[in-house]
């Protein structure tokens, strides 16, 4: 539930959290799916373990990840002028269309 709101959080804009909020459910609906197929050999269920550490492994790298490039994008955005961001903002299509790639917005780390 926390990846969720936290997810949910980085994301700015109506439109962007819709999509992030969808993409997260419809993830988390194909995890079900998957995990009664790939439990197939009994009764230790060794390939099943594997393969659901292995998903594990991987996603926390990618959340490792994940929080070293939104670190570097806040102190980014720390930096940046008010020139430049006057013209990130023009970049994305104004104030109201920028999102969370407004020079204001900082992720939640």
């Amino acid at each position: 539930m926390l990846k969720c709101l936290t997810s949910h959080a980085n994301s700015g804009g109506l439109t962007r959290r819709a999509v992030a909020s969808a993409a997260i459910v419809s993830v988390g609906s194909i995890g079900g799916a998957i995990g009664g197929q790939i439990y197939y050999d009994a009764p230790k269920y060794f390939n099943g373990h594997a393969i659901a550490i292995s998903c594990m492994a991987a996603q926390t790298v990618f959340v490792v990840i994940l929080r070293f490039v939104f670190a570097y994008e806040n102190s980014r955005r720390e930096r940046l002028t008010e020139r430049e961001k006057a013209a990130e903002i023009d970049k994305y299509g104004g104030t109201e269309l920028a999102g969370d790639r407004h020079p204001d917005f900082r992720y939640t780390l």
